[in-house]
């Protein structure tokens, strides 16, 4: 029996023009992302909350939808799966919780094995894959024999603890033990340090697009630097590397904010060499927060 045609239905910035149906797509991608697409109702929540939607040429449950008709060709040479860095912040909000990361990262997976090109090219970006934080899940388990071994206190210091996305978001979708949020802000706080929360703890960076598509990244990264200087922080210390690299490379304000990688002020405070490493950042530490830890005259 011939399949039937798909009518044209508007969605997006795209229109879906009458193509052969392909019934095993959906079933297909749910075996391989393990998440019900077919739970989702349209709600458009996640586009919503969705940092990249401008970015993308569907939103996310306009994704769902091609797969549900079955238009392989449109999902896989769509933007959309690029632009996705897997925050979470849509699958966090939607109300059936379903993994939209996993279905992208499936998606972007079929469409480098079967070479479908990107109706309108973009510079490819990688697969992440993200595990457990590691030396900062060990480091909360004996806080007190850290603050013992301390050389330095860090006295003063008005930080803001920034998680990113990917640490932030729930464990059931982090293949995680446990929420991490706020366990920065218990260790630096036994040293000494101030934490700041009210502001962007856990806004995404740009990930990997800060490389392929500086151009949405920026505005990210910059609004995370205005919310820590709106409270008064003297830097950020984040719990990712990937984000402590892109808000100190991909910030275009005129006044800058020092960004540290937690285990440098842990090193920092149980009292290592800091002049070598400290100048090899592109945004110095700020003279202030220098004598507020009896660093500098």
């Amino acid at each position: 029996m011939a399949q039937p045609d798909i009518p044209t239905v508007p969605m997006g910035s795209k229109k879906i023009s009458s193509i052969k149906w392909d019934r095993s797509l959906a079933s297909e991608v749910i075996r391989q992302s393990g998440t019900d697409l077919n739970q989702c109702f349209r709600c458009g929540t996640c586009a919503s909350g969705c940092p990249f939607i401008r970015a993308m040429d569907y939103p996310p449950f306009g994704v769902l939808m091609l797969l549900q008709y079955g238009l392989r060709q449109e999902a896989l040479s769509s933007a959309t799966i690029w632009m996705c860095v897997g925050c979470n912040t849509c699958s966090s909000e939607c109300p059936m919780a379903i993994d939209m990361a996993a279905v992208m990262d499936t998606l972007r997976h079929m469409a480098l094995e079967e070479g479908v090109v990107l109706a309108k090219p973009e510079p490819p970006a990688p697969v992440v894959h993200r595990n457990g934080c590691g030396p900062l899940e060990l480091l909360v388990r004996d806080v007190q024999r850290l603050k013992d071994t301390a050389k330095r206190n860090l006295n003063g210091l008005k930080f803001v603890p920034n998680y990113g996305c990917t640490l932030f978001r729930p464990p059931k979708y982090h293949r995680q033990v446990k929420f991490v949020a706020g366990e920065m802000e218990r260790v630096l706080s036994a040293l000494g340090a101030e934490p700041l929360t009210r502001t962007y703890t856990n806004r995404c960076c740009g990930s990997f697009l800060a490389a392929s598509r500086p151009d949405i990244a920026t505005p990210m990264v910059n609004s995370i630097i205005e919310g820590a200087q709106a409270v008064g922080a003297d830097c950020i210390i984040t719990a990712c590397a990937t984000c402590q690299l892109n808000l100190e490379n991909r910030c275009t304000l005129e006044e800058k904010l020092p960004v540290f990688h937690f285990s440098e002020i842990l090193a920092l405070a149980l009292g290592q060499e800091y002049e070598g490493w400290f100048s090899r950042h592109l945004v110095g530490p700020a003279q202030p927060m220098l004598q507020k830890l009896g660093l500098a005259a």
